[in-house]
């Protein structure tokens, strides 16, 4: 047997603050753990213990900007990890699961979906698959590599004063938010996931 100090790479319940759960399983096939499927094939059990977890959190201020639409304050959306998917999600399902073609919202659904949605890597794009977005960056890799791209479609669409929504969560690092503001690009910040110590560590040690 082998104990892995990590996260399962499956659907998993998502965790908001005050004890919410949420299940965002897209109805897709799960797809196993590759370091699961590695060790099974040497013939070993693996056992999956994380040492952190990640909470959602503002998600109800992100349903919010949703139903309100990008118009007059929105050109795009950068999400540099697959968290800040799950978090996007999560709104999204509150905001627009419900949506038919008289409802209200409807205009506003169709706005978000036309916009860039700029991701880093296959990864992320794959995460978001099922909200069917304008999804680019795929090939980016790194932030830095998003930010140039996000520079140069900024400088193709000329979105004048709109800002990008960049969904992030607590350890995001300062690379790409400190490139597209030395290129004049703005930026507005949701976070929508924090990183903690996993509460049940240490019982199951």
């Amino acid at each position: 047997t082998v104990l892995l100090l990590k996260e399962k790479a499956s659907p998993e319940p998502i965790k908001l603050h005050q004890s919410t759960t949420y299940d965002i399983n897209d109805g897709t096939k799960q797809i196993s753990d590759e370091y699961e499927i590695k060790l099974a094939t040497l013939s070993y059990t693996s056992i999956f213990l994380p040492v952190l977890s990640h909470v959602f959190v503002n998600i109800e201020e992100l349903s919010k900007i949703l139903k309100n639409g990008p118009e007059k304050k929105y050109w795009g959306i950068i999400a540099t990890s697959q968290k800040a998917v799950k978090g996007l999600k999560l709104a999204w399902n509150n905001s627009f699961n419900d949506v038919t073609e008289v409802d209200s919202f409807i205009k506003e659904k169709n706005l978000w979906k036309n916009l860039p949605f700029f991701v880093v890597g296959k990864a992320t794009a794959k995460a978001a698959d099922d909200l069917n977005l304008n999804t680019l960056g795929l090939k980016s890799g790194n932030s830095e590599s998003l930010a140039e791209y996000i520079i140069q479609s900024h400088s193709e669409s000329n979105p004048t004063a709109l800002s990008l929504l960049f969904l992030t969560g607590d350890k995001r690092l300062d690379k790409l938010p400190t490139r597209l503001s030395e290129a004049g690009i703005k930026l507005e910040e949701l976070l929508v996931y924090e990183t903690r110590p996993d509460e049940n560590f240490s019982t199951e040690m």
